[in-house]
């Protein structure tokens, strides 16, 4: 299995490649191969090569169709499940070269609607997986047909629903017709109106309605905005946010964000007695909602928001500052204390006055926070003040050089593409350090640089060596009991894979019992997709150095299972998110080291901002001392 897992990842990524030597191996071996599981795996990777013309795809597509039909006993699932997602990855990647075949889409039609087993056990479980695989392997082919929606929107299970809701909130797919949305939307209206138990279908039903049929009425959405759950009730407030055209509809809505935007709670408003957080995301969400909808009422609850003291709800302030055009506000939220609010302040900033505030660019490059440096650097973008920019630019990259941390990359890589478009060979003697530098690609852009500017010159990065964990220290934590505690209340604890991914467990547990996660947040919620924590900035480009290896595996991106955050290939800097719904597009880009075993419902209700409190692990006496 991992042999054809290899040959599968071996002619992934940019290059040319030998399909032939991969496809040839795989297919003599699926001729002979008897082990269901491994026959999972061949299909798999059989469906995710990088195939170059249509023909080669719908080869592909015959290959996968065999192997729908290999039995129904519970080892044969595996090789159906297996070939699922190889059918998933084939028709998102190669969507390009051609319609999916007849044969196969009749196949996953069948398989939604008759793969419902009743019961539990591994048989029941398999039997969903293979719904919700086969709902999203039409998705990916964009041939969901009405009937095959009608019987996933009342599947048993609550993922098959929401996979199927988030096909109605079309992406931009050519399925729709308007009789088809017509047609759909009592059952979507249905799940808005609270008849869904589920948060996860009814956020897509939410999302569905506000994309198609929000001229018709918003009454659902307004409603929507009062629902349990906070994810929910956001989505119906960003979906206000795009107009109401009906009749009397847009004074009713825009009546109702005026009332959630008053319900920002005080300064020294005590959390509350159930969720323990003081929730504010409600308000926050609807005052951008207004600046979009009614700027005079935006305007006059504006300084509330600017005044808080949770820095998030400043950050949305400036959110909808941008959206007002209001210079004077984004100055001040660009001098705020903290880091994430000088960030949106600074982006919006760029948009409304352009280069009129270059000074406050400037001088925000002279900051330590990663995100703050970026959005600087790209908002002096075609700046005619290359006096003070290009000093400025060069002072902000030694200083992080300075630092020698991987995870400084994403600031110097904006502020080399600046340097590049606003310098020339005068600074050439300011650049050529970098092209030693410990990041190749830092190297390999001062070389493009000094190239552009006259100086042709190559890259010789000099990379440090890393130490490698003690494997057989590691496994010891085969056993270990991870238990993360919210600072909200309530705990999830999970399994970890150190077999599988012994790097990626070495550091989270070396970091975790330095108490580094202790208070940090999960800065992005994505709702139906992940929860992402773990950074000290509380934002996507600060974290822990140096970069991780990837460990790209065989588990697949289940619900519950634990990722490692990347921005490019071994690009890991220990922040980590948590699958919400089953992804399998993330499988074999991000490997999984983890997954839930208690507490779901824990994940399911963070929020944006909710804070670890502490991280306890405990190993098994049997297999290593309690520590």
């Amino acid at each position: 299995a991992e042999a054809a897992n290899a040959l599968g990842q071996a002619v992934q990524g940019p290059g040319a490649h030998d399909l032939n030597a991969v496809v040839r191996p795989l297919r003599e071996r699926l001729r002979v191969e008897t082990d269901p599981t491994v026959r999972g795996v061949i299909y798999e990777a059989l469906g995710r090569l990088p195939y170059g013309t249509s023909p080669e795809v719908r080869d592909a597509e015959t290959v996968l169709l065999g192997g729908t039909n290999e039995g129904s006993t519970d080892r044969a699932m595996e090789t159906l499940l297996g070939t699922l997602r190889g059918f998933e990855a084939l028709f998102r990647s190669q969507a390009k070269k051609g319609p999916a075949g007849t044969a196969a889409i009749q196949r996953l039609r069948e398989l939604v609607r008759s793969a419902q087993i009743e019961g539990v056990g591994k048989a029941h479980e398999n039997a969903t997986r293979v719904r919700r695989l086969a709902v999203a392997a039409l998705q990916s082919a964009n041939a969901v047909d009405l009937e095959t929606l009608r019987v996933a929107l009342k599947d048993p299970d609550t993922l098959v629903r929401r996979e199927a809701a988030s096909f109605v909130d079309s992406r931009g797919r050519p399925f729709y017709a308007d009789t088809v949305v017509k047609d759909l939307m009592p059952i979507i209206s249905e799940a808005i109106r609270l008849q869904d138990k589920s948060p996860l279908v009814r956020y897509e039903a939410v999302a569905a309605y506000g994309t198609h049929l929000r001229e018709q009425s918003c009454a659902p959405l307004i409603d929507a905005t009062d629902d349990a759950s906070v994810i929910v009730a956001q989505t119906a407030i960003d979906a206000l946010g795009r107009g109401c055209p009906a009749a009397g509809d847009q004074d009713k809505a825009v009546a109702a964000l005026r009332r959630l935007a008053a319900t920002l709670p005080a300064a020294d408003a005590k959390p509350s007695a159930t969720t323990h957080r003081a929730e504010w995301h409600r308000a926050a969400h609807a005052l951008v909602s207004l600046a979009s909808t009614a700027p005079d009422q935006a305007k006059a609850v504006l300084p509330t928001f600017l005044a808080h003291p949770v820095w998030q709800v400043r950050m949305y302030a400036a959110r909808a500052a941008a959206s007002l055009q209001d210079a004077a506000m984004l100055r001040t939220l660009a001098e705020d204390t903290a880091d994430n609010v000088r960030s949106a302040a600074i982006t919006g900033l760029s948009r409304v006055t352009t280069h009129a505030d270059d000074a406050v660019f400037i001088a925000a490059l002279g900051r330590s926070d990663h995100q703050v440096i970026q959005v600087a650097a790209r908002a002096l973008q075609g700046t005619s003040n290359k006096s003070a920019a290009l000093p400025a630019l060069l002072a902000a990259l030694g200083r992080f050089t300075a630092e020698k941390t991987d995870n400084t990359r994403d600031a110097r890589v904006a502020i080399l593409q600046r340097l590049r478009e606003l310098g020339s060979s005068e600074q050439a003697a300011d650049l050529t350090r970098y092209l030693k530098d410990f990041d190749p690609r830092i190297a390999t852009l001062a070389a493009e640089a000094l190239t552009a500017w006259g100086t042709p010159s190559t890259a010789s990065p000099v990379r440090p060596k890393t130490v490698a964990p003690n494997f057989a220290e590691v496994m010891r934590l085969q056993s270990a009991r991870v238990r993360i505690a919210m600072k909200t209340g309530g705990s999830f604890e999970l399994r970890l894979f150190p077999a599988e991914a012994p790097a990626t467990v070495d550091r989270f547990v070396r970091l975790a019992r330095a108490g580094y996660y202790n208070g940090l947040t999960f800065h992005r919620v994505a709702p139906n997709w992940v929860i992402q924590g773990g950074s000290p900035g509380a934002n996507e480009v600060t974290g822990d150095s140096p970069f991780m290896v990837d460990e790209v595996g065989l588990r697949s991106h289940t619900r519950g299972a634990f990722g490692i955050s990347t921005r490019g290939h071994d690009t890991g800097d220990a922040q980590f998110f948590v699958d919400l719904c089953d992804n399998v597009s993330l499988d074999h880009g991000f490997g999984v080291w983890g997954e839930v075993t208690k507490g779901m419902d824990v994940v399911d209700g963070v929020i944006e901002g909710d804070a670890i409190d502490r991280i306890e692990i405990t190993v098994s006496p049997s297999k290593g001392r309690t520590r």
